[in-house]
């Protein structure tokens, strides 16, 4: 999902046995797939933002998108 358009995101830990899910998920997708079908992973509904978390990840952070800064000709995001 494009962070400047959901305005938040999820950062999900990736351990060995998750990278071959990861990979999965890293393809180029048209908006109707679900990439968590794709790469067999279960979405949990996060507290603070619509992004889904991997229910398998032993770790999942909650972000804001705070502000996008453009430097020459590669963007840069800052969140909170």
């Amino acid at each position: 999902m494009n962070i400047e358009f959901a305005q938040d995101f999820v950062i999900n830990v990736v351990t060995e046995s998750l990278a071959e899910a990861m990979n999965q998920t890293a393809g180029e997708y048209p908006p109707e797939v679900d990439e968590f079908a794709v790469a067999k992973l279960t979405p949990v509904k996060a507290e603070l933002v619509k992004s889904p978390l991997v229910a398998e990840s032993p770790v999942k952070m909650e972000c804001r998108l705070l502000q996008i800064l453009e430097f020459g000709q590669f963007p840069g995001l800052i969140i909170s």
